[in-house]
Formats: C-alpha cells, sequence, structure tokens
C-alpha cells in the first residue's frame, strides 16, 4: 500500500490547506493551496510532469479499478455500470485550526445529499488510528448507536449512499492520515 501514499505525499507537497484539511484530485487537478484550490496541471504546468510518473497514475487507475469492481461484487452490480463522480481525492487531516469551510471536515453530513451523484461512497485509508494519528474516526451516525471505524492502512471500506446514516470524521487531535 506504499505507491498511494508516496502519489499523496508527492502531490499534497506542492501545496497544502492553511487549515487542517487538504486535497489533492488527480482527475480534475484540484490542489489545496493555502486558503484556496488551485488547478495544479495549470498553476505548475509541466513541473507536474517531473512529480508524477505514468506509473503514478497507471497504479492510481489500477486501484480504483480494484476498489470499483469490490464495491460492484459486493452490491451486485456490474462494475461497467459504476462511474467515477467527482470529488475522487486524496486527503491529509491534521490537527490544525480550521482556517475555511472547507477545512471544517468534521460536520456530519450524507455524500448524495452534499455532491447528488454519489450512488457508492469508498474510502482508502492510508495511515493507521493510533500508530499515524489520533482522533480522526470515521462514524455513522445511527438513531440508536453511532458506529465507529478505525482507519488502518491499506483498507478501504465503502458503503451505498441510497440508505445511509449521517457520517462525519472526529477531528483529528495529532499527526495526519
Amino acid at each position: 500500500m506504499h505507491f498511494p501514499h508516496r502519489i499523496a505525499e508527492k502531490g499534497l507537497a506542492l501545496g497544502g490547506s492553511d487549515g487542517g484539511a487538504s486535497i489533492l484530485d488527480l482527475h480534475s487537478g484540484a490542489l489545496s493551496l493555502g486558503k484556496h484550490f488551485v488547478n495544479m496541471y495549470r498553476y505548475f504546468g509541466d513541473k507536474v510532469h517531473n512529480i508524477f510518473s505514468e506509473e503514478d497514475f497507471y497504479l492510481y487507475s489500477e486501484l480504483r479499478q480494484r476498489i470499483q469492481q469490490k464495491i460492484a461484487l459486493t452490491f451486485g452490480i456490474s462494475s461497467s455500470s459504476l462511474y467515477l463522480t467527482k470529488p475522487t481525492f486524496f486527503s491529509r487531516i491534521n490537527s490544525s485550526e480550521a482556517k475555511t469551510t472547507h477545512d471544517e471536515y468534521w460536520h456530519p453530513h450524507i455524500d448524495k445529499v452534499t455532491y447528488g451523484s454519489f450512488d457508492y461512497t469508498s474510502l482508502l485509508y492510508l495511515s493507521d488510528y493510533v500508530e499515524d494519528f489520533d482522533g480522526g474516526r470515521f462514524v455513522f451516525m445511527d438513531e440508536g448507536a453511532n458506529r465507529t471505524v478505525e482507519p488502518r492502512a491499506g483498507t478501504a471500506p465503502f458503503i451505498t449512499q441510497l440508505t445511509v446514516p449521517p457520517c462525519g470524521i472526529f477531528c483529528t487531535l495529532h499527526g495526519w492520515h
């Protein structure tokens, strides 16, 4: 699971949010930079080709396809009926104080309501809870009780957005994930 972490680190090193949540979207080029987002392909131009290799993009694409196939198998649908929508991004979340609303990742939400086009949501953890960071666990807010996911590098939880309770992330206390 080293290559996605390497890709995320290389891309996020180009920028980073002034607040606690930074994103890197290889598809659209969106990158957190200070209090704004830039298109890294336009902002950095040819320099991006020196940061990411053809192999990086290939491995990222292969990993995305494997996750897509696993979602299809689990929910009994054809993987060809799943389409990548945006946002699709790497995120780095740390304990820095939020500077913009984009840094406030901890609010309860439902991706289908927030983004509209999401029928399924997946995550891929690149770091481990407690070992790399504290706080920042993923939680489903069910009526009777919350269900919490403790992140482990290499795990890829996914859910359908068709029947899902609100979810959120606890604030990160130290480290980053």
